[in-house]
Parts: C-alpha cells; sequence; structure tokens
C-alpha cells in the first residue's frame, strides 16, 4: 500500500502559501518525503503590474507528527481520521516591488515584502468533504498583522485521476490591509497619490486542482485560484484591478 494518494489538507490561500499547500501525499509508511518543481503565476491587482511566473520547489514531508506541505510547516498537535490540529510557521507570497510597475506614481511607493505567519489551523474531514479554519500572525514584523480563514474542499477520485474543488473566506486585519494595500502621508506627498488606510476585510476565494499520478512515486498537479477583492483593498490607490489569481503546475516524486 504505497501508492500515491492525493489528499487535500486545510486549503492554502494566497495569503497562507500556494496552492500546493492543497496536495499531500498520503501512504501507509510512516514517513513520507516528497521533492519536485513546479511554477507559479501570480496575477496581482496593483496598478500597471504585469502577472509574473517565478520556479519554486516542491518539498513535502510527513513523519506523522513533524510536517511540512506547499508554503508552511510545522507539527500536528491533534491527528486522527477525522480530526487535526495542527501549529505552524507558514510563508506569506503576497508582496509588492515598485520596480515591477511601469506607472511613475507606483514606482514612488515602499516595497512590500513576502511575510512569515505563525498559527493555529484545524481541519474537519467528513463525507461532505474537508472543512478547515485557521488564525495565524505576522512574525517577522513586516505587517504586524492578522488573518483568518475559513474554507472547505473536496477531493474526486477517479483511478489516477484526482479533482478538488475548494472555496473559502479570508479575513485581513487593518495592520495586514495597510501593509500590502495601504499608502502613508510620506508616500503620498512622494508619489502624489492619496493616502489610503484601509481596515479589516473579507476576501472570498475560489480554487481548483487536477492531480494525475501516472506511478507509484510520481504525482502532476495544476491549480487555479481566484480572489474577488474586498472595497477595502481594491479601491486602494495602489490596484487597478478587483482580483487576483494565481496557476501553480508541477510535479513531485515521493522518495520514502
Amino acid at each position: 500500500m504505497n501508492a500515491i494518494h492525493p489528499e487535500p489538507s486545510a486549503a492554502f490561500p494566497l495569503a497562507a502559501g500556494l496552492l500546493l499547500g492543497m496536495v499531500t501525499l498520503s501512504t501507509c509508511q510512516a514517513a513520507d518525503l516528497s521533492l519536485g518543481m513546479a511554477a507559479a503565476g501570480f496575477i496581482v491587482p496593483y496598478k500597471d503590474t504585469p502577472a509574473k511566473v517565478v520556479p519554486l520547489p516542491a518539498v513535502g514531508y510527513e513523519d506523522g507528527t513533524l510536517f511540512w506541505q506547499g508554503g508552511r510547516g510545522g507539527f500536528h498537535i491533534v491527528e486522527n481520521s477525522s480530526h487535526r490540529l495542527d501549529f505552524y510557521l507558514g510563508i506569506d507570497p503576497r508582496h509588492f516591488r515598485p520596480e515591477d510597475s511601469t506607472d511613475w506614481q507606483i514606482r514612488q511607493l515602499n516595497k512590500r515584502r513576502i511575510g512569515v505567519a505563525s498559527g493555529l489551523a484545524y481541519t474537519l474531514t467528513t463525507r461532505a468533504g474537508s472543512f478547515s479554519t485557521s488564525l495565524e500572525g505576522d512574525v517577522i514584523n513586516h505587517s504586524d498583522g492578522m488573518s483568518a480563514e475559513a474554507a472547505w474542499s473536496y477531493t474526486l477520485r477517479r483511478d489516477r485521476w484526482s479533482l478538488i474543488p475548494a472555496g473559502g473566506v479570508r479575513w485581513d486585519n487593518g495592520a495586514q490591509n495597510r501593509y500590502y494595500y495601504g499608502i502613508s502621508a510620506e508616500e503620498s506627498a512622494r508619489s502624489h497619490l492619496a493616502e489610503w488606510r484601509p481596515g479589516d476585510a473579507f476576501t472570498p476565494w475560489l480554487g481548483l486542482s487536477l492531480l494525475y499520478a501516472p506511478g507509484d512515486r510520481l504525482l502532476t498537479y495544476i491549480s487555479a485560484q481566484y480572489e474577488r477583492l474586498p472595497d477595502e483593498v481594491r479601491h486602494s490607490p495602489m490596484n487597478d484591478r478587483d482580483s487576483a489569481a494565481i496557476i501553480t503546475a508541477g510535479f513531485s516524486y515521493r522518495f520514502l
């Protein structure tokens, strides 16, 4: 019983990591290690900023207690067939580089860096799918913000194919939104854009992943996720789009 079976974990929004986090490798062995490569295409809402494709390592590890899945890793506090409670450190891939934009005003703003967050995630697995919630906060003092999420995913399997639809909503507090989408008085004076101090907001998202396991150790996948931005975000003078998206494709090979 060592074939690869794609399983949904707690769904990862753009703020918590890549959709790679929805793909885990489940076997009857005591430990799993998988390595691979992926490419992620980011469509960001920032004004006159083109989509970007980024190569990424795809690393997965699971030994029954410790794990690394997609963009976050940690340890299972509780894990059984229906319930899982995790403590984790995760990557927030959102970032802003002024030089990526062709708009001279946007190029005057401050850089916003990729974040790292720590939190708790709970997943309930039922016949109707996996239901997850999470709460996390910035741990490297970039935004000093907090985020929470509620999500659902369901795995449809046929032979070696799996299709995983998912959806959820993420809450970001004002500090988080101000870091990624706010404009300070200093930036306003420099760029001639209006000041913007967004507050708390809820962001709904939808995702879909297609996985294919051609053998017992190799897994290939493609995932897409779409976010509809709330008013607090999309009305920022930094933005000229009302949505964001990410498309990820790659493969992983299980060694253990």
